[in-house]
């Protein structure tokens, strides 16, 4: 009998396509985040890529060196600053992310500032370059479909949620793309999560363990609003 092929996770393909796009002789920014890249990384000239994701008022962007394999690449995280409350957020969520790291179930955050650049307000920080997917990738691959690597992925994840926790921080915003994945060399799966801008304090709200599962959304399509409504009750979430 032939053998099926398993499905590895997807490497993230819009780093790829980012990769080949930040060639050699392409022109340095001009534009809010040299500012930051040069305060946070000396004389390097970094490039950057196109947007790897974004939300209703940021955008990742890759940045890397394309002539220098010795620099590490980094994601910058650009907000565009619109009032005195979005400044709070962007200073909390670095914050708060600084601290996750502290407790090594975050990314390495490299850099932060607030700038402006033609009369436009920014918040630009620099994070590590972290993983090979989402967890919302690694759920849509055969090792999710292994009862036991399951259990050991909802286990870690569960256990970042318990570190969490156990220091007074409520992430508030928990869904399958706000947690990144790594394999090791031995087949070791690592897992880090990102995205603070709802996060705050813990005090005596309830821990929830408890994440959406956002590959869902493409099993909707076509569906009538009642079995949507149905998937998203059964299907809708990881319960750790």
């Amino acid at each position: 009998m032939k053998k099926s092929r398993k499905r590895r996770p997807s490497k993230n393909r819009t780093r790829t396509r980012m990769r080949k796009s930040v060639g050699r002789g392409r022109t340095p920014i001009k534009d809010p985040y040299k500012l930051l890249m040069n305060k946070v990384c000396g004389d390097i000239n970094l490039y950057i890529g196109d947007i790897m994701a974004g939300g209703s008022y940021y955008v990742y962007r890759l940045c890397e060196d394309p002539e220098c394999n010795t620099i590490v690449p980094v994601v910058a995280k650009i907000y565009k600053i619109d009032s005195e409350k979005s400044v709070e957020i962007i200073t909390r969520e670095v914050e708060f992310m600084r601290l996750a790291n502290s407790l090594e179930v975050s990314p390495r955050v490299e850099g932060f500032e607030l700038c402006e650049y033609d009369g436009v307000f920014y918040g630009v920080f620099l994070m590590e370059l972290y993983g090979d997917g989402t967890l919302t990738d690694l759920i849509g691959s055969d090792i999710y479909s292994v009862s036991e690597k399951r259990e050991e992925i909802n286990s870690k994840l569960r256990g970042i949620l318990d570190i969490l926790y156990d220091n007074n921080i409520s992430h508030n915003d928990l869904h399958s793309d706000n947690f990144l994945y790594k394999i090791g060399e031995g087949g070791d799966i690592e897992l880090k999560i990102i995205d603070f801008d709802m996060a705050d304090n813990l005090d005596d709200a309830d821990r929830i363990y408890r994440i959406r599962d956002k590959s869902i959304f493409k099993k909707l399509d076509g569906k009538d609003f009642k079995t949507q409504m149905k998937m998203m009750k059964e299907k809708g979430y990881i319960n750790l």
